[in-house]
């Protein structure tokens, strides 16, 4: 009766061993997952950072040109020139930046997303 008593106590610690290595595992891996969220909630702020920040960056550069032009065309009213062949002229290349610009974007978010 002792022997049997010794067994089923010794399954009985071994059961609760194993059930705590489980357990353990488990937690683990709640851990790594809570973790893992995080990572991707803080990758995702940051992409929205970068592409924040290349929007403010593309209007500092058009309010750069814009500044630009309008200096060119006071200067060009002040010395009689004539003013329509340099807002033709800016006008094209300002459309142009954008159309880079929306495409540089758009390549940026596709390379995200496949990631």
């Amino acid at each position: 009766m002792n022997k049997e008593r010794m067994i089923w106590m010794l399954i009985i610690i071994l059961a609760v061993m194993h059930i705590d290595s489980k357990q353990s595992e488990v937690n683990n891996l709640k851990l790594l997952n809570q973790s893992s969220e995080i990572s991707h909630r803080i990758q995702s702020d940051q992409i929205s950072e970068m592409l924040i920040g290349y929007d403010e960056l593309s209007r500092a550069e058009y309010n750069k040109g814009f500044q630009d032009g309008k200096t060119h065309a006071l200067v060009s009213v002040i010395h009689e020139g004539e003013i329509n062949s340099y807002a033709e002229g800016y006008h094209a290349a300002l459309s142009q930046k954008i159309i880079e610009s929306k495409k540089e974007n758009k390549s940026v978010v596709n390379s995200l997303k496949i990631d």
